[in-house]
């Protein structure tokens, strides 16, 4: 891949690693995520997209922090588990390897599922967003986009109600996110 993100993120292990396998390590740290045979991480992951959650209303929006259930609810748990499980599990035999071109496609589908899957009350784009760049982050990307307060010139803003209205496509996604991350190991 030739985008200004792989080119940087290739400038900076080129520069601690020597031009040695550089190629090689790249391809692999781009590598879908699976989380197959994995329960504890899938159960530890779906429980931090509801932390998220929690704290991406607190305060926001419709704030239901003080009636929200001190626990996991049983139900939006599954759904959350859902769309985890179709974008990081082997789904009817394929796995994410097999099904992503590299994780910012897989990341852009499970945010763009989990934005329209509608699965809280409020905060479900902002959710995404604030999951989809954690766990590139978790796996060394960081995506260096506009995040401004003016929502016409805050990018993330504008990708996830692009992908909501449906004026843009996961894939539309996969391609502002590989030519904004950025390898920080």
């Amino acid at each position: 891949m030739t985008t200004k993100g792989w080119n940087m993120a290739r400038r900076n292990m080129e520069r601690r690693n020597g031009k040695q396998d550089v190629e090689q390590q790249m391809e692999r740290c781009a590598e879908p995520i699976e989380l197959d045979g994995k329960q504890m991480r899938m159960d530890a992951l779906a429980e931090s997209v509801f932390e998220v959650y929690i704290d991406t209303i607190r305060g926001t929006g419709l704030d239901i922090t003080a009636t929200a259930p001190a626990t996991v609810d049983e139900r939006i748990l599954g759904r959350v588990q859902s769309v985890l499980g179709s974008t990081f599990l082997t789904f009817f035999g394929v796995a994410p390897r097999e099904r992503y071109a590299d994780i910012f496609a897989q990341i852009s589908d499970f945010a763009t599922r989990f934005a329209k899957d509608h699965i809280f009350p409020d905060g479900n784009k902002r959710t995404a967003v604030k999951m989809a760049l954690a766990i590139l982050k978790m796996h060394g990307w960081d995506v260096r986009a506009k995040d401004a307060e003016d929502a016409a010139d805050n990018e993330l803003y504008q990708w996830v109600q692009d992908i909501v209205t449906g004026r843009g496509s996961a894939d539309d996604l996969a391609a502002f996110v590989r030519d904004h991350a950025v390898w920080v190991e």
